[in-house]
């Protein structure tokens, strides 16, 4: 593609897309279907299918948050303690960080929360710091929907009396095996090895983040 080429679809000759209006089709107790109705290249779209969450906290411009928990204990490297957490609608158990939905507007409270619920383990107050910003919100499927998360990075005491045999607190609805995958260059196959084992599905977030750790340190960039 020439520069020209560039030029012209930067200087696109359309209006900025418009959105034309909404309406509920479904509302569940947690999600809620609509339809949207939106102006692109000149043309009028309407029906457009969409997806919404109704547990948003209001002024909070996120659903959820997603834990990036490494523990470390005396003599033993570093781990990633990821979930196997069954999920109904593809009737498998799926490899993922654990996460979830925020329940006051405090982003690291929720995290520690969620991590403590889900895992058992108890996640040290200060986050690790990957990051100059704070994560913003980022979104897996927003073809679809506008559900979105916040990423926090937290440090686990493995050798802290509450994380030698830690005790989860799970929902009604909820069945999640924990597991601790070790953090270097073979990250990813360990993960596909364990898949594999028990007959998981992995998360794409969860195997992104494990891609680009292995390839940082096979490229050692």
């Amino acid at each position: 593609m020439d520069s020209q080429q560039n030029q012209d679809i930067k200087n696109n000759q359309y209006p900025q897309p418009k959105r034309l209006g909404e309406r509920d089709v479904f509302v569940g107790k947690w999600l809620k279907m609509k339809y949207i109705d939106f102006e692109i290249r000149g043309k009028k779209i309407e029906n457009y299918e969409s997806i919404e969450r109704t547990t948003r906290i209001k002024n909070t411009p996120y659903d959820g948050v997603a834990t990036f928990a490494i523990i470390k204990r005396d003599n033993q490297p570093s781990q990633l303690i990821v979930i196997a957490n069954y999920r109904a609608p593809v009737d498998k158990f799926v490899l993922e960080i654990p996460a979830g939905l925020m329940d006051t507007p405090d982003l690291i409270q929720n995290a520690i929360r969620e991590l403590k619920e889900e895992t058992g383990y108890t996640a040290e107050e200060q986050p690790l710091k990957v990051s100059n910003k704070e994560s913003p919100p980022t979104y897996t499927d927003p073809w679809r929907s506008c559900s979105c998360t916040k990423s926090v990075f937290l440090q686990v005491n493995g050798n802290k009396q509450e994380n030698i045999n830690p005790k989860q607190d799970l929902e009604d609805a909820e069945s999640i095996t924990v597991h601790l995958i070790e953090i270097d260059e073979n990250i990813t196959d360990n993960l596909t090895t364990l898949a594999e084992k028990h007959g998981y599905i992995i998360s794409s977030t969860l195997w992104c983040f494990a891609q680009g750790i292995q390839f940082a340190k096979t490229f050692q960039v």
